[in-house]
């Protein structure tokens, strides 16, 4: 019996050593690994470096790895794809989200897990990529497992958290991790306890499409229906679904004709934009303003108005920027310049900022002295993707009859203002 129970026990801590070597393992792969990019920000976003508490600015295509964390600012949003396979999470204004590696000793075995700290997060996992990813969302009060699943979470306060599931199923657990964080002290080996009643503290839900889990730490978790038809007039549901819609391919797409796929750079998918087409309408704000802008104000049918007021040019120019964009600063000095020339021609400029807020604009452009003008604020990019900015800089030129005669997508020194005086003087002189 001494013999037995001596073999048992050194089995038990091989077991115990290749668990902890494989917990290693996973955690050094996860250092090593990208395991998530960031894909889409619009307005201020934050990034901190995994072991370290100073945040600084994001950037897109801004790789994660296992412990980095990004946020949000006021009135700002932004997308993080994690895996291979693109699994899309999404944070709202005032986030935090920390990605990492979970280890095989942890719930579910290894595989990525989103630590959602404040805020509110949606989350989109195409059926195609569910047999693949494994991913859990963890907040102060919960874990949750997902596969093939669309839902979200508010965490309303530090104590509670609210999950609505759209698509599929989510599995729920409480979170065992204490407050704040941090490791658990683990004492000596101990016999393990027969089973026992789940406490409030120890629960498992399933939560199905239309449905919604509330849990409040130390309570019992509730699980009802939710109103819908309520849910969809919220303009974070809004522009999460569509962007879903423009991001996630159907599980069988058209073959596309052949030929080169354009380049992206802005992250944004956009509708087409050509030569000859009517313009669409916009209305955008002025930046440290109250102010709006409509595109009618300048041009198109109801540019009557316009001439009552004085204000029908012969042509519109919108030239869209970003502060992260480098070749931006040079094409707007260069339309700057451009605008002091054409100022008593009838042409009015605009510089559209591509999805920031008026604060970081006005700090960026109070660096470049060189570029003046108008500012208009696009904050959701709602213009930019009926204007088809998949790259920027782009600037687009309108005449008064609201029809597009000119498109440039990118900066080249060499031509850019040939090109773009080259488009007025012929709106000009046809006199349209």
């Amino acid at each position: 019996m001494k013999g037995h129970g001596a073999r048992r026990r050194r089995v038990c801590i091989g077991t115990a050593t290749a668990l902890v070597m494989a917990a290693g393992v996973t955690a050094a792969l996860g250092q090593a690994w990208v395991i998530a990019k960031v894909s889409f920000y619009m307005g201020e976003g934050g990034f901190k470096k995994a072991g370290t508490e100073e945040w600084g600015g994001v950037t897109l295509s801004q790789p994660l790895f296992t412990g980095d964390a990004v946020r949000t600012g006021m009135e700002s949003r932004l997308e993080v794809k994690v895996g291979e396979e693109g699994v899309l999470v999404r944070i709202d204004e005032n986030a935090e989200l920390e990605v990492s590696t979970r280890s095989l000793m942890e719930w579910k075995g290894a595989g990525t897990k989103a630590n959602l700290r404040s805020g509110r997060l949606w989350s989109n996992i195409r059926r195609l990529a569910a047999d693949r990813e494994n991913l859990t969302i963890e907040t102060p009060t919960v874990l949750a497992a997902v596969r093939g699943t669309v839902f979200r979470i508010d965490i309303p306060n530090v104590a509670t958290t609210i999950m609505r599931v759209y698509q599929g199923e989510v599995e729920v657990r409480d979170n065992p991790a204490p407050p704040g964080g941090g490791m658990r002290e683990v004492g000596p080996p101990r016999e393990v306890a027969p089973p026992r009643e789940v406490t409030p503290q120890q629960w498992l839900e399933l939560v199905s499409a239309n449905q919604q889990l509330i849990v409040t730490r130390g309570e019992r978790p509730q699980i009802s229906d939710f109103d819908v038809e309520e849910d969809a007039s919220l303009d974070w549901v809004q522009w999460n679904k569509k962007r879903d819609k423009e991001l996630i391919p159907p599980e069988n797409p058209p073959e596309e004709p052949p030929g080169e796929a354009e380049d992206q750079p802005t992250g944004l998918v956009v509708d087409l934009l050509v030569v000859g087409q009517e313009a669409p309408n916009f209305v955008m704000k002025k930046m440290g303003t109250v102010e709006f802008v409509f595109l009618r104000d300048y041009a198109g049918e109801l540019r009557i108005e316009a001439q009552m007021r004085g204000n029908e040019k012969q042509a519109v120019v919108l030239s869209f920027f970003a502060t992260w964009c480098k070749p931006c600063p040079n094409e707007m000095a260069v339309m700057t310049e451009i605008a002091r020339e054409y100022q008593d021609r009838g042409v009015q400029f605009f510089f559209v900022n591509f999805g920031e807020n008026d604060r970081m604009a006005a700090a960026w452009l109070e660096r470049h002295p060189e570029i003046e003008g108008t500012i208009l604020m696009d904050p959701f990019l709602t213009t930019a993707k009926k204007y088809g900015v998949a790259v920027l800089p782009r600037t687009v030129v309108i005449d008064k009859n609201r029809v597009v005669r000119f498109i440039e997508q990118g900066y080249n020194e060499t031509h850019y203002r040939a090109d773009v005086t080259a488009a007025l003087e012929s709106i000009l002189k046809l006199g349209n």
